[in-house]
């Protein structure tokens, strides 16, 4: 099935939580490891709508966030466009040089298993920097971009994803170890 945003692993310090008695509301802000975890893509009904074009691209949208509900605002279709900003790409799987990995997944779409599982390509990395409107607030989009499979009229395309993690702090190398373990438990799920 899909990933639940809500299921995902607690990353996030309670609001609740905070025993300092200080009156610094930053305080809980600069505790968070990650602020946000968005998955940005093609939602699976656009993909499977019958006017859905191979070999193009689209507008990407926030497909799943957490925490739920968001605790702080963000600007949803601007960091949409920061994950994807070539927009998500389709394509249509090449039977050529399919490996064992690529095989079992179509394997599993065809028997109507799986529709939107990630892909074996390997994981591309990149990090955005977005400002608040202070010019003083500095939060790091840690990205990993990789593809889901989808059975549409008969053809495997892979449609184009990204995992982000939003932060305030700048610990990529840990962000995208989070990232890669996400993704990696997917691909098993």
């Amino acid at each position: 099935g899909d990933f639940s945003p809500c299921d995902a692993p607690e990353f996030f310090a309670d609001d609740d939580a905070d025993d300092d008695d200080d009156d610094d509301s930053s305080s809980s802000t600069s505790q968070r490891l990650f602020e946000h975890l968005v998955v940005a893509g093609l939602p699976s009904k656009m993909v499977a709508h019958e006017s859905f074009q191979f070999d193009a691209r689209y507008s990407p949208k926030i497909l799943y966030h957490r925490p739920c509900p968001p605790c702080r605002e963000l600007a949803e279709s601007i960091v949409a466009d920061f994950c994807l900003p070539s927009g998500a790409g389709v394509r249509i799987v090449d039977d050529k040089g399919d490996d064992t990995k690529r095989t079992r997944a179509k394997a599993d779409l065809f028997h109507g298993r799986r529709q939107g599982c990630v892909s074996e390509r390997p994981i591309r990395e990149s990090v955005f920097v977005l400002t608040g409107d202070d010019q003083q607030t500095v939060r790091y989009g840690v990205c990993a971009h990789v593809g889901r499979y989808y059975q549409l009229r008969d053809v495997l395309v892979e449609v184009d994803c990204c995992y982000c993690l939003i932060s305030t702090h700048p610990f990529l190398e840990l962000h995208f170890r989070v990232l890669r373990a996400a993704i990696d438990y997917e691909r098993r799920a």
